[in-house]
């Protein structure tokens, strides 16, 4: 974009999500469900990856079985102690073993916790990578996301503004897309002046967002700098 159409401070904007994200899984598992596809909207905790986990879940009820196991294993070793039937070896390595068995159930939940992936967000899929019987791996791109929640707009302003642009301060600007006028608030200015244009990114909150507006829309907005 531009930074500067004329001297009447008409200055071009993008509309931008506040959030976006791309999803990747954490498991090695064939997926069940893909979710939506691109452009598909969906609200948030709504499933967005679903993988077929039953080797997972079978290795969590293999850990608790051996946790219940070591346990009891354990409360025999306490009793025995008490009767000065038991070495403290055998009672510290009943006690390790009660441990190692804690962490084996806790790493098999953070597993199974993983089968299912659920959006962060209200939004809509940009592009999705993975699809259903599709086996991936863990750290695999599956699905990229935005927010339709808290629109923003991205504006360049003169950077002689940046000492009077107001954080707050609302302005409007039209969509080429819509035909339509909006407003937006400020929300924050760069943190870099880029040198070669002497221009500086601004960041504006779209105020009473409407469902016509879609991330990548683009127009003017009417700005003095005053």
């Amino acid at each position: 974009m531009s930074s500067e159409s004329g001297r009447d401070g008409t200055l071009r904007v993008l509309v931008t999500a506040s959030r976006e994200a791309t999803i990747s899984g954490q498991l090695d598992a064939r997926i069940l469900f893909a979710g939506p596809g691109d452009g598909e909207a969906f609200r948030k905790g709504a499933p967005l990856i679903r993988f077929d986990c039953s080797i997972y879940n079978a290795a969590l009820a293999e850990a608790r079985a051996e946790q219940v196991g070591a346990k009891a294993t354990l409360a025999t070793k306490e009793k025995l102690d008490r009767l000065g039937s038991s070495s403290g070896l055998e009672l510290e390595l009943a006690k390790a073993a009660v441990a190692k068995a804690g962490a084996a159930v806790t790493g098999a939940e953070w597993r199974v916790r993983q089968c299912q992936i659920r959006a962060p967000f209200d939004g809509r899929v940009v592009k999705r990578m993975a699809n259903t019987f599709e086996v991936v791996r863990p750290g695999q791109e599956l699905t990229q996301i935005v927010s339709t929640q808290d629109l923003e707009v991205r504006v360049i302003v003169p950077s002689r503004w940046s000492a009077r642009l107001v954080r707050g301060e609302t302005f409007e600007f039209v969509l080429e897309e819509t035909g339509k006028t909006y407003r937006a608030r400020v929300i924050s200015l760069g943190a870099k002046i880029d040198p070669a244009s002497q221009s500086i990114e601004l960041r504006g909150k779209i105020l009473e967002p409407s469902p016509e507006i879609i991330i990548g829309m683009s127009g003017t907005a009417r700005m003095t700098g005053r």
